[in-house]
This record gives structure tokens, sequence and C-alpha cells, in this order.
């Protein structure tokens, strides 16, 4: 009796950012090409191609995908990825999978700029020599070959992930690129449209008042206290604002902190402890925003006021500002990780995570702890018990 030849079946990784339709085509192609099982497309945490975070969260790009595949035979998410902290690298995942499905076999799929650049992927010679490579070429000539490389008669578009975010931006013809599905989430959630869904005047100031970094780090946190947002019952769209406007101020000087918050008459509670000024950046912010007209909304003004030192009370909104500020995709620290998976199931105890390596922090420097940061500590510690 011949040997039954073993279950194959393909890796489709990327950032997914947002999915688009040359990935269902490059995935259905070499599903018929290939007589590959399953297709799995597998949603990266980060890539470690690129320099921050992905737009998206994690949430939003699990859900774009999801409906993208619905209703397509032998296309499925593999979550392997996107919920690991740190870079994603396709040699470790797939380590992963060959001892958890010791009786599968995997094809590694590939789009014509994926593979031109597949010689500096972290240990790809272990890649190649392990799985069977599928390239689908987007021009009509092939690219250079290796042993093991299969390519695909189907040619993807010119459509990338990049464009479609540019589009949408810029409010322009993009749902053509997206499945349909993808498209409704995109929509809902109001993705990639960034300081371009700001009033322009807010647009413009924050990019004159925010170094590259900060902005990167605004982008992230505006984005991650969305998807916080929506798991938790509040507001995305004001969750997303207060992300955006939080660090207004970071970059101020501490002497100009303090000179705007006496003029303001904002309490400075350390009184001459000129060390502890730069922390006023928060309720420093929220005021100049507000005393400029860019942001009226009194909620977020407040969890902006907050988002450092807390307070004994603090609302919903507030608690998902300082959640995504400590725990953006974009912070490295081991603490972070941490409480970005709290995050997403319990904000309280995300809350109290962050809240724990601040105050820890704050004590092996030998430095004052605000009031404000202690109470909120009691109060959360009384209201877990």
């Amino acid at each position: 009796m011949p040997a039954r030849r073993p279950a194959v079946y393909g890796f489709l990784g990327g950032s997914f950012d947002p999915v688009h339709k040359s990935h269902i085509a490059l995935a259905r192609a070499a599903l018929k090409e290939r007589g590959l099982r399953v297709v799995y497309l597998v949603p990266a945490a980060r890539s470690p191609f690129k320099d921050g975070p992905p737009r998206a969260s994690a949430v939003d790009r699990l859900a774009m995908l999801r409906r993208a595949v619905r209703g397509v035979p032998g296309l499925r998410i593999g979550d392997w990825e996107i919920h690991r902290p740190g870079p994603s690298y396709t040699f470790a995942t797939l380590r992963r999978l060959r001892r958890a499905f010791p009786g599968r076999r995997w094809e590694v799929l590939l789009g014509e700029d994926a593979w031109s650049g597949f010689r500096g992927w972290r240990r790809w010679r272990e890649i190649a020599r392990r799985h069977p490579l599928v390239v689908a070429p987007r021009t009509g000539s092939r690219p250079v070959s290796l042993a093991g490389v299969h390519f695909l008669k189907a040619r993807l578009g010119p459509l990338s992930s990049t464009a479609a975010r540019a589009a949408i931006a810029q409010n322009g013809p993009w749902r053509g690129m997206v499945p349909e599905g993808a498209a409704r989430v995109i929509e809902k959630r109001r993705l990639y449209r960034g300081p371009e869904a700001l009033p322009p005047p807010q647009a413009f100031a924050l990019r004159r008042l925010l170094t590259g970094e900060r902005w990167r780090h605004s982008e992230a946190v505006a984005l991650w206290a969305r998807a916080l947002a929506q798991r938790h019952g509040v507001d995305p769209e004001r969750a997303e604002r207060a992300g955006w406007w939080h660090d207004v101020a970071k970059n101020w000087s501490p002497g100009r902190l303090r000179d705007y918050a006496r003029r303001k008459k904002i309490p400075i509670p350390w009184g001459g402890a000129k060390a502890l000024d730069p922390l006023l950046h928060g309720p420093v912010g929220a005021r100049w925003a507000r005393d400029r007209g860019f942001l009226t909304d009194p909620a977020a003004l407040a969890a902006i006021a907050r988002h450092t030192v807390g307070a004994r009370r603090m609302s919903r909104l507030d608690k998902i500002l300082y959640v995504a500020d400590f725990s953006s995709p974009d912070r490295r620290y081991p603490e972070a990780a941490r409480v970005r998976r709290w995050a997403v199931k319990d904000l309280d105890r995300a809350l109290r995570e962050a809240l724990r390596a601040k105050l820890l922090h704050t004590l092996e420097r030998g430095r004052i702890v605000m009031h404000t940061s202690v109470g909120l500590w009691n109060q959360l510690l009384s209201e877990s018990r």
C-alpha cells in the first residue's frame, strides 16, 4: 500500500497592515498550484525590518484578516506571532510549528518584494533548507532563483499595504485595494486616518510641536488607546485624540513648564524640587491644548493631565491613556509587554502592573513619590480585595 503523502500547509507571514487583495490572491494561487491543504495567514507582532510598530493594533489587524478570509475555502489565520512580544522572526515560528505539528509539512509563501529581501532574513538558510519557498512574482520575468524555490504562474498586482494606508489617509479610492470584509472593519473603526482624522489646525500643531520620535510614540499610544477603548467600552475617537495630544508639552524645557504652570495657577505639588518639573508636561499640555482651542473635551483633557502620575480616582478613559502610554507597542522594556497582555482582558490589573513598575522605578532611584500615585495604588489595592 503506498505511503500517505504528508499534509502540506502554507505559511504566509507579514504585518497585514492592512491585509490587501494581493495577499489573498497569493494565498489562493498557492492553494491551487501547490495543492496545499490550508494556507495560514500569520500576522507579525512587529516586523524586524520596520522602524516602528504597525499602524493598526493587533486586535484590528486580526479583525481585518478574519473578515478577509471569511467564506474563502482553505484560508485560515495563524495568531502564533501577533501575541508574542518583540519582533517576529519566521524561523522561530516555523521551529515552534514543527514541534507542535510533527506530521505537517510547511511551505513558505512570499511575494516578489519579500523574496527580493529574503537573504536578509534571520536564519534564511535554515528556512530554505527546511521548507520549500513559494514565490508569486509581480512582473513577467522570474527573479533570481534558489534551489527549492517554486514560482507560481499567478502574477500579483502592484498593491501594497503602504499604498493602501496612504490612499485611506488621503481619502482616495482605497476600497478596491482591500477585501470587502477588511474594508468594513477599516471604515467602522476609522483605521489609518491617523492625524489626518484631526482637524487641520490640530495636525499642523502636532507636526510642529513634536519631534519625529515623539510623533511616532504619540501615534503608537493613540492607536493602542483606540484599541483598548474598543475593548473596554469607551469612545474610541475620544481615546485616540487623547493619545495624540498626551505628550504635546513633553519636549518643553523644565523651566518653561514651571513658568507656564505658575502663570496658569496649575498646582506644583513638589514645591521647589525642580528635578520633578518634567512631570508637569501632563497638566501643562492639557491646559495649553485647551487654551489654544485644540482640545475642548473635558474627559480627554483630564486623561492627559493624569497620564503620568495618576489620580486617586480615575475614569476608564484615564486608565486607558495611562496604560496605553506605559505599554504602547513602541515600548521595549519587559514590563510593557506584560502590561499589554493584561490590558486586553483586565484594565485595572494592567493599570496596577504599570503603576507598580513606575513606583519601583521611582523608589530605586531615591526620588519623590507623588501622592497621587500613592493614592491610586491604595485605591486599586482596596478595590481588588
